[in-house]
């Protein structure tokens, strides 16, 4: 990996610059009802095809991959004195194209603008209006808020680097820059935010806050892999993006709710003000009222329990592609005492988790999640260890009952 120095050059260029050029439904989760215990043999899931290649045939040309964000970067975006509307330079060369030297977006750049308009990033996330609806309103925000369809580029790069693994390493390299510029250029515009402009593009704010909370979870359940304590920071930051879009809707409740994001801000909404139905939770709330672990720890994880229920019983009710939804909310209820807990790998929040990668395994026909609830079951077995199988019985049960396919 090469450091992000260039594409921030790259983006600081760009202010002052125009180029000019021609141009399943998944199966059922094995729900419990009433604790029971079923055992079921092990299989081992067979792995989610990686989203680069072996033989991609300009692999040696290509240049590599830019460096994830840092952490400050991405953490930054969910403050609200970071996502403020936009008066960069955004004439139609600057949203199209880099400089000359970047000559892998110029080859895919029409395939991605494409692909974006398609609206297929939220295919299986959004019904097919909500995704025309939003598709729509980044395009008519290109001009006045570059960052939102900067983002939508670098989203869709990604996407298509899984549906083109021979040209995957040029997709995410595009994604990155893409991602990288529209950060940049959200950051620039923090330093000139006014209260009347807060106000004006807040569903613009909402619109990219929710694009790059889900390019970042792919990004996190993809990449991030090898390590459990780099997994876990991303993660976290993650969790802190979801929160933001909570942030921003807190401005103006009514104007978010009659937003194309107004399913997911219901969703967040009613999971504070409603109690959990189902049974899926019982035991893993159980464990959490047994330990003996601090009060804050205790408390912020039986919350944590309590609002997973939540979300299983959302994911039961709902229909549709509105079922993904409910993973995607997750994260977004989460309170600063879960995460705490998990910063310092306190076994009840892993133990929820791991759970956690059951909602995720429902969803696994969803593009940004596909086998990461596998990954994230299996992860959090392996660091706890066999003593503590007994605590983590339903989410190996599950693993070992419903593989991903190839």
């Amino acid at each position: 990996m090469t450091d992000i120095e260039p594409g921030l050059a790259h983006a600081k260029r760009l202010q002052g610059k125009r180029h000019k050029g021609k141009h399943d439904k998944g199966a059922g989760t094995g729900r419990k009802r009433d604790g029971q215990d079923q055992m079921t043999r092990k299989e081992k899931p067979a792995p989610r095809k990686s989203t680069t290649t072996e033989s991609h045939p300009r692999e040696e040309e290509a240049k590599p991959l830019p460096t994830p964000l840092d952490t400050d970067s991405l953490t930054s975006t969910a403050s609200l004195d970071r996502l403020c509307c936009s008066e960069f330079d955004s004439s139609i060369s600057n949203l199209l194209y880099f400089a000359p030297e970047q000559s892998t977006f110029m080859s895919h750049g029409l395939g991605i603008i494409s692909h974006a308009q398609s609206g297929m990033i939220l295919l299986n996330i959004c019904d097919d209006a909500a995704r025309l609806i939003i598709i729509d309103m980044v395009i008519r925000h290109a001009f006045d808020c570059s960052y939102l369809v900067d983002q939508l580029f670098a989203i869709s790069a990604d996407h298509l680097a899984i549906m083109n693994p021979d040209q995957a390493l040029d997709y995410q390299r595009s994604a990155m820059e893409l991602q990288t510029r529209a950060l940049n250029a959200l950051n620039h515009e923090a330093q000139i935010m006014t209260q009347e402009r807060l106000e004006r593009d807040l569903v613009a704010r909402l619109l990219h806050s929710f694009l790059l909370s889900l390019h970042v979870a792919f990004l996190t359940f993809t990449r991030y892999r090898n390590s459990f304590d780099i997994f876990i920071q991303h993660f976290i930051e993650s969790v802190y993006l979801h929160r933001g879009i909570r942030t921003l809707a807190g401005l103006n409740y009514r104007l978010a709710i009659e937003s194309p994001l107004g399913s997911f801000i219901a969703m967040v909404h009613d999971a504070s003000v409603s109690e959990p139905s189902g049974t899926e939770c019982t035991r893993l709330v159980e464990f959490i009222n047994s330990s003996d672990a601090g009060f804050a720890t205790v408390t912020g994880c039986r919350d944590a329990a309590r609002k997973l229920q939540w979300a299983f019983d959302m994911h039961d009710t709902l229909r549709g592609e509105q079922r993904a939804l409910t993973a995607v909310v997750y994260p977004a209820l989460l309170t600063e005492e879960y995460i705490t807990a998990l910063q310092k790998y306190r076994l009840e929040a892993l133990v929820i988790l791991a759970h956690y990668g059951i909602l995720l395994h429902s969803c696994r026909h969803v593009w940004i999640f596909g086998d990461a609830g596998v990954f994230l079951i299996k992860l959090v077995a392996h660091r706890l260890g066999p003593s503590w199988h007994d605590a983590l019985k339903w989410p190996l049960e599950v693993v070992a009952s419903e593989p991903c396919p190839n």
